[in-house]
């Protein structure tokens, strides 16, 4: 092994005096390994999830570790360190400062929790206590109550959102996934969180707390916004599904668009007054299909919400609000149509 040595710039030599190779990987021990597993034996919410490792602003040596078992899809820009069947996530700003360190734990004589050691940077050796997990940034106090997770029940800090996490309206209100909200416990929820995060609040804190502030309020403004719209639930919830528009095509809107070309030839060979009527005929056919669907998307709403094959009734959703695309659009160039044939003069209303 080639010894190495401690330059005043913080940078790492070899005994040549030629830079040492910067490690690129965080590295984790045994003993960390265990103690991810113990913690995710032992606590439900931990089962099933990755730990997150978060580098933050603050603190005596100017930056903090969070820690916290995170159950979000990992993002395509986390990097991810899996030993053992345990994976540790971190997003690529904290990257920057975690890669070449050394993630382990210790219960000796000095304090019990996780340590982060780096031999390739001058910082002091930080520790963060097992009961910090999932933790606030600025008091360590474990996040529950009617403020978690967006902030700190004890001393109120505002906690940072992970970089490319997702953003789901109902873990943001924690409210269950269904069309059904009661629009006043939302309005409710939404008053708590928006006196607790409103910026105003942190105009003299520091630079982590304001900016958590302000991300987390848009986080809540946006939940709010969709979570009251039937219609905004219903696009959030397909744009999770991996949902193709391709697949949602059917033989229904094959046939209907066939019947609207069919049309359009008919009215070109025939007079203004019959090609009118025809139009009139269609766009009532239209309408009523419309009204049809609607009917159609609430009984699939009402059978998501009671979990009745939730999976499939989004599925069919899906399609209906396809066909109801497909019929708008085409009412809408029935409008068209119908405008150009009185504005041509072919007919007087």
């Amino acid at each position: 092994m080639t010894d190495t040595m401690q330059t005043p710039s913080g940078e790492n030599q070899n005994s040549a005096g030629t830079p040492a190779a910067k490690p690129t990987s965080l590295t984790i021990t045994d003993k960390a390994v265990n103690e991810i597993k113990r913690i995710q034996a032992n606590d439900p919410s931990a089962v099933g999830t990755n730990l997150r490792v978060m580098v933050v602003g603050g603190g005596c040596s100017g930056m903090s570790y969070k820690l916290g078992f995170d159950g979000q899809p990992i993002a395509a820009s986390d990097k991810i360190f899996e030993k053992d069947g345990v994976k540790v996530v971190c997003d690529a700003k904290s990257y920057l400062y975690l890669a070449g360190t050394e993630l382990d734990f210790t219960d000796g004589l000095n304090g019990t929790g996780f340590v982060f050691k780096n031999p390739m940077r001058s910082e002091p050796v930080v520790a963060v206590p097992a009961s910090q997990l999932n933790g606030c940034v600025h008091c360590g106090a474990h996040l529950s109550g009617e403020l978690a997770p967006h902030a700190c029940g004890q001393c109120g800090t505002p906690q940072p959102l992970v970089p490319g996490s997702l953003r789901d309206p109902f873990e943001v209100f924690q409210v269950a996934r269904r069309f059904g909200q009661s629009r006043g416990e939302l309005q409710k929820r939404f008053l708590l969180l928006s006196r607790a995060l409103h910026p105003d609040r942190f105009a003299r804190a520091s630079e982590v707390a304001r900016q958590a502030s302000l991300e987390r309020m848009g986080l809540v403004n946006e939940a709010f916004r969709i979570l009251s719209d039937g219609d905004a639930i219903r696009d959030f919830l397909f744009s999770q599904s991996g949902f193709q528009e391709k697949g949602a095509q059917t033989s229904e809107d094959l046939e209907l668009a066939e019947r609207w070309f069919d049309l359009q030839e008919q009215i070109d060979e025939k007079g203004a007054d019959e090609g009118l009527a025809l139009l009139a005929l269609f766009q009532g056919e239209l309408t009523g299909l419309l009204t049809e669907m609607k009917l159609q998307m609430q009984r699939l709403e009402q059978s998501f919400d009671n979990q009745n094959e939730p999976k499939e009734a989004l599925q069919e959703m899906f399609k209906v609000r396809h066909r109801m695309n497909t019929s708008q659009s085409m009412l809408r160039d029935v409008e068209r149509m119908r405008f150009r044939l009185e504005s041509a003069g072919k007919v007087h209303p």
